[in-house]
Parts: structure tokens; sequence; C-alpha cells
């Protein structure tokens, strides 16, 4: 066979050409050992995936296996076959090396070579003719074939000529297709009842028929009746009924404005709806009921009294700063200072179980002695007794009883010392002694020379100490004035003793315009329902019923409000009192960073990773904050603002170590913040 080709290479590349199976296998082999690569089926009924339209990422070696018979280019595949890229990127057909899975495409005449040697077998059409012979031939091709046939007696019995009559013919032609003989009076019916939109008339359809009137309609409805009806002039229409209903028979004329008040109030489910109760209702729109009411903005209370109960969620506790006395007081702020100028002795009232109070004390240029109530417990190693001069100390105190044996006290002081002070910073305190325990100088009057003299000749003692004259015509005219005696009262001092005289009441412009709009005999009684209804019916008007009652009674007071349940806020302002019976306050906590803001969480947490600088923002009086910090695996250094550190300054923190470092806010400056840290050993 000529179009048959045995080469292992495949390197002719001819498309004239079908390679032999065995050369197939031997190229596949020899290619697929290198750098074929099978990447799936294609579909070519669908070009998928797209090889011949516009392929991309198609590389030299990639092999595909059809899947579904189709065109290639310009050539037919069957499912089965294999294409093989030749190239990378292939655009024609020459690009791909196409391989047959099975030869099921006739070959055609000009691809048979003349010298081709085919078995007879192979061939669908015996071409040499010959006697006697077996399967299929052209009748043209057999000698005598139509005399044979004509003489066949088989056939002539079953060729003779029938005479088919034109009238029957004809009839034929008149008779539909699929005609039948006349259908029963009963399919006749059944028909007609089996149509689309058809019935049989019958005759009790007819009988019914001829009972209506003609023109006759179906009956109307009820509506359609009370419609017509009452489009007649002077029809009794259903507000006519409602309103005869609600008269009573003997009606009466108008109540007075009073009896119309003591019936009104006389019905079931109402109530005077008086000034007071317009005045608490319009407090009431738009406030919290009692059972764990919800706030927005900021919540102003006297004080707050949680009733044993956490506090949580709280971002931050802004605390109150006041002035304190050595008279400590456990029911003023927590958060006091005190100036020392004296050697002082501390007192305490108001214990009670929970209350605790930090008090920051600043000494003069003076160390000062300090004394403490006998029954408080110092956790420090040993009590106080003095503190040096120009220093800040911190005092913290927790009531866990209510007398003062229940006190736990901490105290710690900025570093100070006088160990280094040379004999000359001495010259002039004759005789006396620096204790540098103690970190004290004592000095009285008599170390300072002409002490009286100079108080004597000061300007301000001599400005201050002058005798004063007092006329005697200022004297008598002081007399003749009543005691007690104030200038003239003012229009509206007058008009509120006036209000304040026993049955006495100013008649105001409103009094007297509403006295101008009653009018005169005012009618007789309606009845307690009919007063009802028409309060309930005017405008801008409703009943006040008992739920309204029972609603405002659930309403909050403004002053010193009890709810029930949880109360929720966005922010609380105590103005500035007392938080009291608190369980617990569960602080919110966050991540910081080593820029501390005193408006974030009170409670932060940070991990160091570098050595670290501290600064802070929104600093203010009251505002403290505590961070828990984390080194990673190595030290790290620490340097902070100027705050006030009650013991040693860190310098750095250890690796794998916790710190605590608190910090409270005396002030809006760096400087006014005093700090205390502490780690793990």
């Amino acid at each position: 066979m000529g179009f048959v080709i045995d080469e292992d290479t495949l390197s002719s590349n001819l498309d004239t050409k079908v390679p032999t199976q065995q050369s197939v296998k031997a190229y596949v082999d020899s290619v697929s050992a290198s750098d074929i690569s099978l990447q799936g089926d294609y579909n070519a009924f669908t070009n998928s995936p797209d090889l011949d339209s516009s392929p991309s990422g198609v590389k030299k070696g990639d092999h595909y296996v059809v899947s579904t018979a189709g065109t290639f280019f310009t050539e037919a595949l069957q499912a089965g076959d294999s294409i093989i890229a030749k190239a990378d990127d292939p655009t024609t057909l020459s690009h791909w090396i196409l391989t047959n899975n099975n030869l099921t495409t006739p070959i055609t005449n000009n691809e048979v070579s003349a010298t081709a040697n085919i078995a007879l077998s192979k061939l669908a059409t015996d071409p040499v003719a010959r006697a006697n012979h077996t399967g299929s031939q052209a009748a043209s091709t057999i000698s005598d074939f139509d005399t044979e046939v004509a003489n066949n007696s088989a056939v002539t019995a079953n060729t003779a000529k029938v005479t088919y009559p034109t009238a029957d013919s004809n009839k034929l032609a008149g008779i539909e297709a699929s005609a039948t003989a006349d259908q029963t009076n009963a399919e006749i019916k059944a028909a007609v009842e089996a149509a689309t939109d058809s019935n049989t008339f019958t005759d009790a359809d007819h009988t019914k028929l001829n009972a209506i009137e003609a023109s006759a309609t179906i009956d109307q409805t009820g509506a359609e009746i009370k419609t017509l009806y009452e489009a007649e002039t002077s029809a009794f229409t259903d507000t006519q009924f409602t309103k005869l209903a609600g008269i009573e028979t003997s009606a009466t004329a108008d109540q007075t404005d009073s009896q119309i008040k003591t019936a009104y109030e006389a019905n079931s489910n109402t109530n005077a709806f008086t000034d007071a109760n317009v005045t608490t209702l319009g407090t009431v729109a738009g406030k919290a009921g009692l059972a764990s009411p919800t706030f927005t903005g900021t919540v102003t209370t006297a004080s707050l009294d949680v009733a044993g109960n956490n506090i949580d969620n709280v971002q931050n506790i802004i605390h109150d700063l006041s002035t304190a006395s050595t008279a400590l007081d456990f029911s003023g702020d927590e958060f006091q200072n005190i100036s020392i100028s004296a050697n002082t002795t501390f007192t305490a009232s108001n214990y009670a179980i929970g209350k605790s109070k930090t008090v920051i004390i600043t000494t003069d240029s003076t160390a000062r002695t300090l004394a403490f109530p006998s029954g408080w417990t110092f956790l420090n190693k040993s009590k106080p007794v003095d503190q040096a001069a120009s220093k800040i100390g911190v005092l913290s105190l927790v009531c866990t009883t209510a007398i003062e044996s229940g006190v736990l006290a901490t105290y710690a002081a900025e570093d100070f010392s006088l160990a280094g002070m040379t004999a000359s910073s001495t010259s002039t305190l004759t005789n006396k002694t620096i204790n540098t325990a103690s970190n004290t100088i004592t000095v009285t009057a008599s170390d300072v020379s002409d002490f009286d003299t100079e108080v004597g000749n000061n300007s301000a003692v001599t400005a201050n100490t002058a005798k004063v004259t007092y006329p005697t015509a200022d004297s008598n005219k002081l007399a003749a004035i009543e005691a007690s005696a104030t200038a003239d009262q003012t229009d509206a001092e007058i008009r509120a003793a006036v209000e304040a005289a026993s049955d006495s009441n100013v008649f105001t412009d409103t009094d007297h315009t509403k006295l101008n709009a009653i009018e005169a005999s005012a009618t007789a009684d309606q009845t307690d329902a009919e007063i009802r209804t028409a309060v309930g019916a005017a405008t801008d008007s409703n009943v006040f019923t008992d739920a309204n009652v029972t609603s405002l009674g659930n309403r909050a007071p403004l002053a010193s409000p009890t709810f029930t349940g949880t109360v929720t806020t966005a922010t609380l302002d105590v103005a500035g009192n007392n938080i009291d019976n608190i369980q617990n306050i569960i602080h919110d906590t966050s991540a910081t960073t080593n820029a501390l803001d005193f408006n974030a969480d009170q409670l932060q947490f940070d991990t160091i990773d570098a050595n670290t600088t501290f600064t802070t923002t929104n600093r203010a009086i009251g505002r403290s904050k505590t961070i828990k910090l984390t080194t990673d695996g190595s030290t790290r250094t620490f340097t902070f603002p100027a705050w006030k550190f009650v013991g040693a300054e860190p310098s750095d923190q250890a690796a794998n170590k916790v710190g605590i470092l608190t910090l409270t806010c005396f002030g809006s400056a760096d400087s006014d913040i005093v700090a205390a840290y502490a780690v793990e050993e």
C-alpha cells in the first residue's frame, strides 16, 4: 500500500502517508523517553482546551488524547487519536504530530498505489464477475435477466390486471381519510361534552332557562345593595346609626368644668391628668424605665449605688482629686493631696469595708515627722516616721473592716539622701547635726539672728496692724438700721413673697387668659362615658388610663433613681462624688505601645521587644493607668518622661520577665505623674 510509510523517526513529515503502528510506537517511545508530557484529553468538537484557534502556553512535547471526535485545523480526528506538539506555541497543523488509534475513515482510490497488494477479502465489492457467485451484483450485469423474470410463473400469477370502475374511484375520493360509520346518539353526546367549553343543553337546563326573566342578572351582594341604598336621599347611614347608638335617652346639657372633672375621674381605668402629671410626663419622654435601662451620652448622678454588684466593661476610672487635711475622711475623694509644712499627726474617719484612699504627701523645704493611727497595719517593712524636705510621698489606704484596725497601709517616697553633704554646707547652722539616716536637719528661730527686730520692721506687718478710726456718724447710721435689713426687694422677690403668703397666689397673664376663655353659664352634665369619649376624641388629647399611670410610675425620677437589672450607659459622670457599695470594678483591657494614652483603657499590656522610650498623651487630674510589661528573650532598657517614681526608677527589665508599671495623674504634665514599678524576681 503506497499510502503507508514505515519510518520510526517520522522525519519525512509527509501529509500523504500513514505511519505503521510499529513506526508510531517507536517514535512515541523515543520522544516519551525525552520530552513528551501527557497533558490530558482534547475535545476536537469544541476545541477544548484551545489548541488550533489561539493556543497559549503549549510547549514542545505536550501530548493530548482526543476524547471527542472533531476537526483539528483541517484534519478530522477520531476519539482515541493522539496529537503531539513539535514546537513551542504551535500555530499550524504542521507544528503537530497526529497518530490514528484506528483507520475508520475510508481510503480513497487516489490514496491506493497501483502496485498495492490488497487481499480481495478486504474489498467491499468483488471486482471480478463470475457465474454462480455469491454476494450481490447489479441486475444490469446479469444476461437475459428481464426474459427470465417475465417467464417466471410466480410473477405472472400475481401480476394479472384488475379493472377499477370509475364510479368507485370517484366515491372513494369523496370519503375523508379514516372515515367511520355514523356515530350513535350516545357517542355524539359524549363528543359534545368532551369538546373545550362545550356542554349538552339538557331538558333540565331548558326548563331552568324558561323560568328566568329576560335581562335577569345574578343576585346582588349585601355590599352592592348597601351602596345603592346609601346613595338614596335621607338614607340611614352607618355613621348615623353609630351616632344614634351613642346617644343616651334624655341626654342632658353640658356639665361644668368641675362636674366634668369629677365624672371623668369616676370612670374605671381613668385618672385625673393633673399639672403635676404634665410636668412629670414632660420629663418622661425619651427617659429610661426602671428595669435594665440603656442610656446614651453621659449619665450624671450625685452618687451611684450598685448594690454590691460589679461594674463591668469599664475603660477607665477618672477620679476626682482634692486637697485633704491631716484628718482623712474616707467619705471624701479617693485621690487627695496634702502639703505638709509642720510635723504631722494623721487621723481618719468614716471607715467602711471596701473604701480606699490614695494621699499624695508633699513636704515643704523642711523634713517633717509623720505619725499615724496605731491601729493601721503598714505592709512596708517598717512604719514611716518622717519625710525628707521637698519630697513627694504616696500613702495608700484600704479598709478591710469598718474600724481603724482594719486599715492596710503602704507608703513610698522619692529617693533622697543628705549623706553627700559637706561640712561647709552647715557653716551657718551652729551646732546643728545632719541626720543622714532620716534625712533631717532641725532649725529653730534662735538660729536666725535679729529675728524679732526684722519681724517688727517688716512692712507687711506694719501695714496690716495700723489702727482704723470709726466715725461717729457712721456708727449712728448703723444703729438706726434694723437687724437683717436688706435693700428694696426686686419685682421677682416681691412676686415670690406673694406666692409664699397663706391663701395667696399671683394672678398671671396665663390665668387671666384662661379665665377669659371660660364661657358664661356652663351647660349641664354629660355622662361619664361621654366625657371619656370626648377626651379621647379631642385633638392632641388622650384618656389617661390605669396603664398610663402604671407606666408613669415605672419611670425613674431624675433625683436619686433606683433601677433594677443592668443599667447600660456610654459614659458615667458621678458629679465628683463617690461610687458606693461596689463589689468589683471589672476594667476593659487592651494592648498598647510605648505611646501611652490616658484616654485608652485603664488596664493595658505591652510586649517589649526592643529598648523602649515611653511617652504619654491626654494626661488629666485623676486619671490613672496600669500597664503589664512583658519582655522578649532579651534584656530591654527603659527611658521614661519626667515622672515622679516612688521607689527606684527602673533602667531596664530582664529577659522573659513581667513587670507592672502604675501611673497616676495629679496634673496635666508628665512631671505631675506619680509612677510605681515592680518586676518578677
